[in-house]
């Protein structure tokens, strides 16, 4: 390598002289560099008195690019980790948004009496898995004979939610007396 820059230098016009064994020294550090990069601000660049210009600058315009390389680097690496979070967010924000969705439908089901408790594992699975082909399944089923007909929403009142009216009470009890009632003529 060095005789590769001796004739470089040279062919610039510059003149190593007494020089040699100096950058001989040089050019070994550099060889045993394990990236393979060249790092200019390593050398000794008082150690090399020419006047000539054109070294200089190339020198120079070496270093811009080193350090232009470094800046491009870190740039792309940080554009690409805000990429990989906003992936991240709008995968979290749609998952949540599914998820709420299912819970509405399995919750309505269960107040169109089109499901019961027992079974809201299963359609919340089923909608995980396939929502629109379930969702229509589910909004294809019949409501039960014995709520078809009659208001199958229950009247919340008092200061929790499972406080349920005495009135939606009477109405389901008569409903069920109903369905007993038409089952046993039928014996």
């Amino acid at each position: 390598m060095f005789e590769k820059i001796k004739a470089l230098l040279t062919k610039l016009g510059i003149n190593i002289g007494d020089k040699e064994a100096e950058i001989k020294a040089e050019i070994e550090k550099l060889e045993t560099d394990a990236n393979g990069i060249i790092d200019l601000s390593k050398i000794d660049m008082s150690k090399m008195t020419n006047d000539n210009p054109l070294f200089k600058t190339l020198i120079e315009q070496n270093q811009a690019l080193i350090q232009q390389t470094k800046d491009l680097t870190a740039a792309l690496g940080k554009e690409t980790q805000e990429r990989e979070n906003a992936v991240k967010a709008a995968s979290e924000k749609a998952k949540a948004e599914q998820d709420k969705k299912i819970d509405d439908t399995i919750k309505k089901a269960l107040q169109d009496k089109k499901i019961v408790e027992a079974d809201k594992e299963v359609w919340k699975n089923r909608l995980e898995k396939d929502y629109n082909e379930w969702n229509k399944e589910l909004e294809a089923k019949p409501l039960p004979k014995q709520f078809q007909g009659k208001d199958t929403k229950p009247v919340i009142t008092g200061e929790s939610d499972k406080d349920i009216s005495k009135s939606s009470l009477k109405g389901l009890t008569e409903a069920i007396r109903s369905e007993m009632e038409n089952n046993q003529s039928k014996v």
